[in-house]
This record gives C-alpha cells, structure tokens and sequence, in this order.
C-alpha cells in the first residue's frame, strides 16, 4: 500500500506578507528560526519565497509539510503506518552575497597603513591578510528530514545525504526509512526542508512524496 503527496496538484498560492512563519496552504508552511529573520511568499503556480533579515544568529530557515497528523482519517493514518519515504524536489536557491566579518588580521592592516613610519610592520601585516585569505565559498546544500512526533517531543530523520542547491532549478531525490521503534511511537509525522541559514530566495516548481508500508 502506498500514499502520496503532490505540490502540482494544488491550484496555486496566494502572497504571504514577511513573518518568522507562514501558511502556505494545506498542511504546508516556511518558517524562520524565531526571532532570526522574515519570510514572505510571492503568489504564483509553484512555490516563491523570500527570506529576508536572516541574522548571522539563525540556525534554520525550513519549508515545512504535515504529511500524518492525529484523527486526520484514514490517509493520516496510512502516512503514519509507512515504513519508506520517497521525496522528489524541483526547486532553485539564489542566495544573497555574504558580507564577510572583519578579521583580526584586518584590523590590524588598518592600524599599520596610518603609520607609514613603520614599512616592514606593513609589508608583515599584509602577508598575514593574504595567508588567511578565505577559501572560495562552497555550493550552498539543504537537509531533508521526516520529523516523527512522539509522546515526549520529536525525532528528526535525515536523508543520508545533502541535496545540493543551484541558482537554477534542479531535481533532487531523497529516499528516508526510519527506524522502527520510532514509527510504532510515532503520533504524526511531517516532512523538513532545512535551508542555509542565509538572505535569499527559494522557488519550488515540484515537489512529490511517496510513502510505501
């Protein structure tokens, strides 16, 4: 037996204005670790957020889907009782330059440029700077994750590997099997698309989860 989930089945979404989390329609939602940043939808077909405000403090930005929840019937109770995920994502993540932090390093080039007394000073300083110059960013990931709510809070089980992100729209794949001491206990079950924690703006065309017992 299976259930299965499609974004594309949906007939669009409505603009959301920028809040720490918002409803995105049935079961679905984008939030931002609160008190960390903003996140707005614009309307469309797909799905087209902007997170906005990010502090260098947030941990998580996250699209969020309720697949099994609580008396929902009988398709909750068939998510819940699946023992296999399988998750298909087409989506694109541009995000926003990175201003770095100044170095110690800097600072004290600084100092040692006002004082054009002390030449070799200088010239030592800027061989520090150049020495720990910082390496080329590496290409943005998110982590996909099936959250099972258990009596006592939650467990959170990741894909085993990253899905790696591009300015351009991209298909991903995922496929999680947890355990199954926590799908006997578990009372709901939600699917995670952990974001960097960064400015930026995520759209998603496609997105489809198929679980199986």
């Amino acid at each position: 037996m299976f259930v299965s989930y499609d974004l594309r089945a949906g007939r669009g979404f409505a603009a959301c204005r920028g809040a720490q989390y918002i409803r995105l329609g049935a079961g679905l939602h984008a939030a931002v670790d609160p008190g960390q940043g903003l996140v707005s939808a614009r309307r469309g077909r797909g799905l087209d957020l902007r997170f906005s405000k990010v502090s260098d403090q947030a941990a998580w930005l996250e699209l969020g889907l309720k697949l099994g929840a609580p008396g929902q019937g009988r398709s909750a109770r068939a998510w819940r009782d699946s023992s296999r995920f399988y998750c298909r994502l087409r989506l694109a993540l541009q995000l926003e330059p990175q201003v770095p932090a100044q170095t110690d390093a800097q600072e004290v080039s600084q100092e040692v440029s006002q004082a054009s007394s002390q030449a070799n000073s200088q010239a030592s300083s800027l061989a520090d700077i150049l020495a720990h110059a910082p390496e080329q960013e590496l290409p943005p990931q998110a982590r996909l994750a099936l959250r099972l709510h258990l009596r006592d809070g939650f467990e959170d089980i990741f894909a085993p590997d990253p899905l790696p992100l591009s300015p351009e729209f991209t298909w991903v794949r995922a496929e999680i099997a947890p355990p199954v001491w926590a799908l006997s206990q578990a009372q709901a079950v939600d699917l995670h698309l952990f974001l960097p924690p960064r400015n930026g703006a995520l759209q998603v065309s496609d997105l489809a989860v198929t679980a199986v017992t």
